[in-house]
């Protein structure tokens, strides 16, 4: 799909990574809608654009399914279409065995993380459908191939995403929305992944539609562990 001109919402848009993939948008010619449940965090992305009437900012938390229903009224009222869906925005718990994590923050990041994808994809894909090319891609993360012990409710959720991503994309095979899974692993300082490598990675799929990607060395490896214990 060809970003120029092109209407993309991006959820997280308040977190250094998501902030990477507008900014990355942007300058390639694309409209923006960027969602996030901080407006203070959104209001920092918007200063750093300086983008205009071409980025559009909408305060909605994930797990508020009123809220992300809204949201795509409101992504028309500012853009006139919507072509695209970035979603990656979610949430973590601390590092800690399943055995001792409380069940409350299992809860919570299942909400996030697994509904949040639910609800923001049921509401956007009418609009996504109506396009003659359109692409959603949903986050998973590297954990959802191959265990990450202590992170055990976060990569549940995210294997959530994995399932609900795939049977989409199986699903919307013939139609024109290219739907694509992505696996990131560590985003952040070297050794890790660069924010803005993982962005530019993230633009290329939603460009070229792969069914899935696994953005950066370390996704590439628990991919690798996970085929061997195949």
């Amino acid at each position: 799909m060809e970003i120029q001109d092109k209407v993309i919402v991006v959820t997280g848009a308040g977190g250094a990574f998501a902030r990477e993939i507008v900014l990355g948008l942007l300058a390639e010619g694309a409209r923006v809608a960027a969602v996030d449940h901080r407006e203070q965090n959104l209001a920092d992305t918007a200063s750093r654009a300086d983008a205009g009437g071409r980025l559009s900012t909408h305060v909605a938390p994930l797990s508020d399914r009123a809220a992300i229903e809204a949201l795509p009224e409101a992504v028309l009222a500012a853009h006139g279409a919507i072509d695209a869906l970035a979603h990656v925005g979610g949430s973590i718990h601390a590092t800690q065995p399943l055995s001792q994590l409380p069940v409350e923050e299992i809860e919570q990041v299942i909400s996030n993380n697994l509904l949040g994808a639910v609800y923001i994809n049921k509401a956007f894909l009418p609009h996504l459908l109506e396009r003659p090319e359109a692409s959603l891609v949903n986050f998973s993360h590297a954990g959802a191939l191959s265990a990450i012990p202590g992170q055990g409710g976060y990569t549940t959720s995210k294997g959530g995403v994995r399932a609900w991503t795939e049977t989409l994309a199986a699903e919307l095979a013939d139609t024109s929305v290219v739907v694509t899974v992505a696996f990131p692993g560590d985003i952040g300082p070297a050794p890790a992944t660069s924010a803005e490598d993982a962005a530019r990675q993230t633009i290329d799929a939603i460009k070229r539609g792969p069914r899935r990607v696994l953005i950066g060395q370390d996704a590439v490896e628990l991919d690798r562990l996970s085929r061997a214990d195949d």
